[in-house]
């Protein structure tokens, strides 16, 4: 008696097959790689490839070739999609789900084309582990970044963000899977400070809409700029002087970076915070041009701190010379 082989894709080199047992019919070309599949297993899941093989009136006899392009997540992504149209199992995790979501969102695997398809399997997992788990909803936050156009189409950051200031994952209390909180309720600082600039300026936005105290989030905005902003550790004090920087930021992204950081910031006064802003003026001055640095903002807090002695710094902008006091707060 024949044992059956469980069916699986192999490679070689730049193209994949499936080892079926039948020649392939259905060559896909993406990104520089090719994959060898058969028409039935992918028209049955997938309306986009149907769509084309009607356009192309070529879904009858022979080999048919499409090329997919601007395709989420490319290769790696198709290739779960495909294992999927095959029946084989596939495994979706906080880093693969934003891919896999859309990659099933642009092939149109909907259920039209077969029960408990791609698409709602995606769904149904994005809502019952991601937007229920901090650290998986971080993990799926930080896979959004190379594709952030998309994602918004499909609502998957709002998703994610909505979750978190919502009640479900990070101040109700619920087990969530991150570090236990501690008193000064900054266990989440390390976890968002891995987002991307934009996703976490539309973290602490939405955070602040839904009612959350300034004072609760400036913490997390100080840990972030000390990771992201080349020089500032050394104006902050405690575990922030303490922040590994982000190599990941160049001198453009720095800007982006200290722009960004400034709009979050709130109007709050105190001697830790007046390290923190006088810090942003120096990286504010190496790092931006004088007009585009929004000094008022930064100047907020400083007036009520008393001044022992002074410590000067000269910063070079082009033809002129500033001179930047740094008031010593251990007063």
């Amino acid at each position: 008696m024949e044992i059956a082989m469980a069916l699986e894709f192999y490679n070689e080199d730049n193209d994949w097959f499936c080892n079926a047992g039948l020649p392939s019919d259905l060559t896909i070309f993406i990104d520089g790689v090719n994959f060898h599949l058969h028409k039935f297993p992918l028209l049955s899941r997938c309306g986009k490839i149907e769509k084309l093989m009607k356009e192309a009136q070529n879904n009858n006899k022979g080999t048919s070739t499409i090329i997919l392009e601007e395709i989420p997540g490319g290769a790696t992504s198709f290739l779960v999609a495909s294992n999927f149209c095959y029946g084989v199992h596939i495994e979706l995790t906080p880093t693969n789900i934003v891919m896999v979501y859309h990659m099933s969102d642009y092939l149109e695997m909907t259920d039209e084309y077969g029960n408990d398809n791609l698409f709602s399997k995606t769904e149904t997992y994005i809502h019952k582990n991601i937007l229920t788990n901090w650290k998986d909803c971080m993990v799926a936050l930080q896979s959004c970044e190379t594709i952030v156009t998309k994602s918004d189409n499909l609502q998957i950051i709002s998703k994610c963000l909505n979750a978190i200031p919502g009640g479900s994952i990070l101040w109700n209390g619920i087990d969530t899977g991150a570090r236990i909180q501690t008193s000064e309720s900054d266990w989440w600082f390390e976890d968002v400070s891995h987002l991307s600039v934009v996703l976490f300026k539309r973290l602490i936005k939405t955070v602040e809409s839904k009612g959350i105290q300034p004072k609760k989030l400036t913490g997390a905005i100080m840990y972030y700029s000390g990771k992201c902003l080349h020089g500032l550790g050394r104006w902050q004090s405690g575990q922030f002087s303490k922040t590994k920087f982000n190599t990941k930021y160049d001198i453009v992204d720095q800007r982006v970076v200290l722009e960004s950081i400034v709009d979050l910031l709130p109007q709050i006064k105190g001697k830790s915070f007046c390290r923190y802003l006088l810090g942003l003026l120096c990286v504010g001055f190496m790092f931006v041009p004088l007009g585009t640095v929004r000094k008022r903002e930064l100047w907020y807090g400083l007036p009520d701190v008393p001044i022992s002695k002074g410590c000067m710094f000269f910063v070079k902008e082009e033809r002129s010379r500033f001179v930047i006091v740094q008031q010593l707060l251990n007063w």
